[in-house]
């Protein structure tokens, strides 16, 4: 009698030990799955209430199937071919899925694989808990944006243009197609935010900023590099898609008028070239070549394009050194009165 008093007592603290278990899986905040290891296509045996809440498909919908209809049409990613692996080898794991609802909408979830044994060693069933971490994913991926794209016009920033100038040199061989890197900065664009406010600036830059991708072809790329001055990356193909035509364009996408208000305002910009491989084959060689080019430009009346050249470089150092001797001469009072 003692015997079966004591049992009956271990029967009940197992009944109440697998209630709470079964109650803590079913109040679970993360979708718990179980199905089967030893039937074809891995059957669903259980879902918890969250996993109806975060598919939006009853239990009844999916006991007896295979969670295969999660993935709909896109089969070929890495996280399946992971899990497959996961369930051939039948072992512990986890892997990252796409998953689409009953509505067809995208979600993301982290899932951990892990295998069910009998008292054999044999494995029977797989439990499989799923967290949902589309919003994780989306604050990364908003996250990721931000650091390579300018805040107001959505443009590829300095940090985006840098790295794919350097692809770009990269992947350039003998038979590739050249490419051009233009240096546009606005015109007495500072006349605009001292006159209108830099809230209308804001927009002006928006509207230039569509009007420039729009001016280009499907390659050619171009990124704000700060205040008023974009930088392009055009490929030269063949007339009427070479980086001339482009650039033709360009000037003309910006001289249209733009009316702010009840104001009509007549931007115009000017652009310095530098070309590849013959200017340079450092992003940032080509980069400030590009910009001397420019300000060549603007010396010349602005609303006009400028290509780089040696010339240019030579100006440039010829002037860096003049003020380097000015200024040596008033530190040692080297100057003459005539």
């Amino acid at each position: 009698q003692q015997l079966a008093r004591h049992d009956r007592r271990r029967r009940r603290e197992m009944q109440t030990a697998l209630h709470l278990r079964h109650r803590a899986i079913e109040a679970s905040a993360n979708a718990i799955v179980i199905a089967s290891a030893t039937r074809p296509g891995y059957p669903v045996e259980y879902v918890n209430p969250a996993f109806e809440r975060m598919t939006g498909y009853s239990a009844n919908e999916v006991l007896g199937q295979s969670l295969r209809t999660m993935h709909g049409t896109d089969t070929q990613q890495k996280g399946l071919e992971e899990l497959r692996l996961l369930l051939r080898d039948q072992r512990e794991g986890e892997t990252t899925l796409r998953n689409y609802r009953k509505d067809g909408q995208l979600y993301w979830t982290r899932v951990h694989i892990a295998p069910v044994l009998d008292d054999h060693g044999t494995v029977t069933h797989f439990v499989a808990a799923k967290y949902d971490i589309t919003e994780t994913l989306r604050y990364q991926e908003t996250l990721e944006f931000q650091a390579w794209h300018d805040a107001l016009t959505h443009l590829p920033n300095r940090h985006l243009l840098r790295r794919t100038l350097q692809e770009k040199i990269q992947s350039a061989g003998p038979d590739s197609t050249p490419f051009w890197v233009a240096f546009l900065d606005l015109d007495n664009f500072k006349l605009v935010n001292d006159t209108l406010g830099h809230t209308q600036g804001d927009l002006v830059l928006l509207e230039i900023s569509r009007r420039l991708q729009e001016a280009l072809h499907e390659h050619d790329i171009v990124a704000r590099r700060g205040g008023d001055e974009f930088v392009f990356i055009l490929f030269d193909h063949a007339p009427p898609r070479n980086a001339l035509a482009t650039l033709n364009r360009i000037m003309s996408a910006v001289s249209r008028p733009l009316k702010l208000d009840t104001q009509r305002f007549f931007p115009s910009c000017s652009i310095g070239v530098a070309i590849h491989p013959q200017d340079g084959n450092d992003p940032d060689l080509l980069i400030q070549r590009a910009d001397m080019a420019m300000y060549h430009a603007k010396q010349l009346g602005r609303n006009n394009f400028q290509f780089y050249s040696d010339a240019l470089q030579h100006q440039a150092t010829r002037r860096v050194e003049l003020e380097r001797d000015l200024r040596a001469a008033l530190t040692t009072e080297a100057f003459e009165l005539h």
